[in-house]
């Protein structure tokens, strides 16, 4: 069996006093001999010599039961272009609650051809949160891990040539809280939303990079955060498509998608929203005036879209309510014409504000001076006249 990436917490964890169950220290020892390539050592202190296996490193036990409570190698250079541990796991995992992250699955390190993701995953009834993210596997994500009945995490995301045709498995994961299949090819799988719309405790939908191509209808209305970024979808905005119907969320990121037509007045019952994302997309027409009801936004991304309007109508549907929460507005290459208003200087919390490669014309206001917790602005590529001066320095 291929080395994974699993993740298991069973018990309230302490760094354990050393000692070490004798079946469960022949257990590591099992697994450390699975493995062929250890680059940072981090297997090192896994020796026969030493029996506290609790001392180990990345081995955590319970202070109370001195049992192995977490294994942790995750690999902490992968950044640097560390492969970390390499090789095959031995069954005796199944005996041991697990994380190791970060890691490579192939026999030999990268020169290998990834493997598939083990299909005796499926087989470890008790685990609670599985990461597989950034691992050297390839193939069809395993059926099996629907057996996974009291998974509350599941993370598949950045894998690096993992898909799946057929999402039906989901429903097995009644506790499931978290999913992330981030670039996993899910093109086939053309009933995705309804089979995530099994999951009865989702909380977090994380799907960007997997291909997907439509939004076919679900009533996902416990979500609080949704990213499907960076996708084909090109779903109608129509006030009735799901994807704006989810009064829950505080974070939707549609961000590199083809979604056309105007946007939505549904917008605006989303009242929870703090992150709203829409770069990259082709909408069209001014911004709705339900907009307003957004009284907890934060961030407002609409770059590289067709608003096509004045700039003081588009401010004038901003949410006053939530100028002072505002830290993030970026309206870059949106087709936007006008002038900038004076009370612009009220979005007292913004940091990042992008109006550049727009048509804006006249003087710059003023009121920019006001916004004193403003690092980047960018208004280049317009037809502004005149320059930042003392009199735009309030502080």
């Amino acid at each position: 069996m291929h080395a994974a990436i699993l993740f298991v917490a069973l018990a309230a964890l302490g760094g354990g006093g050393g000692g070490c169950v004798p079946s469960e220290r022949a257990a590591l020892l099992d697994v450390r001999r699975g493995f062929t390539g250890d680059p940072d050592g981090a297997l090192s202190s896994w020796t026969g010599l030493d029996t506290g296996c609790c001392r180990w490193r990345g081995v955590v036990c319970d202070n109370a039961t001195g049992r192995v409570a977490e294994l942790r190698l995750c690999n902490a250079l992968a950044d640097a272009g560390s492969t970390g541990l390499s090789g095959e796991i031995s069954p005796a995992v199944l005996r041991l609650p697990r994380r190791l992250s970060h890691n490579s699955l192939s026999g030999g390190g990268v020169a290998s051809p990834p493997p598939p993701l083990p299909r005796f995953i499926g087989a470890l009834s008790a685990l609670r949160y599985l990461n597989l993210s950034n691992t050297y596997v390839t193939g069809e994500v395993p059926p099996q891990l629907g057996n996974l009945s009291r998974l509350v995490t599941l993370d598949l995301s950045y894998l690096a040539g993992l898909y799946s045709a057929d999402l039906s498995w989901l429903a097995g994961l009644t506790s499931l809280e978290y999913l992330d299949m981030g670039s996993v090819n899910l093109n086939a799988s053309v009933g995705w939303a309804r089979d995530v719309n099994t999951l009865p405790s989702l909380r977090v939908l994380s799907l960007p990079l997997c291909g997907l191509t439509m939004t076919p209808p679900a009533n996902l209305t416990r979500l609080q955060r949704l990213d499907l970024s960076s996708n084909a979808i090109n779903a109608s905005t129509a006030d009735d498509a799901w994807l704006w119907h989810v009064p829950t969320l505080t974070y939707l990121d549609l961000s590199g998608n083809s979604l056309s037509s105007p946007f939505p007045d549904a917008i605006g019952n989303m009242t929870g929203l703090q992150v709203l994302d829409l770069n990259g997309n082709t909408m069209a027409g001014m911004i709705p005036a339900t907009l307003q009801h957004l009284c907890l936004l934060q961030v407002l991304d609409m770059t590289v879209n067709q608003i096509s309007g004045d700039m003081s109508d588009f401010m004038a549907r901003l949410p006053r309510c939530a100028l002072g929460h505002l830290r993030v507005l970026q309206l870059s290459a949106a087709n936007v014409s006008g002038r900038l208003p004076e009370w612009i200087g009220d979005m007292s919390q913004l940091t990042y504000l992008d109006l550049s490669f727009n048509n804006l014309a006249g003087k710059i206001p003023q009121g920019i001076g006001k916004l004193s917790k403003l690092t980047r602005l960018f208004l280049n590529k317009n037809n502004l006249n005149g320059s930042l001066s003392e009199a735009h320095l309030w502080i």
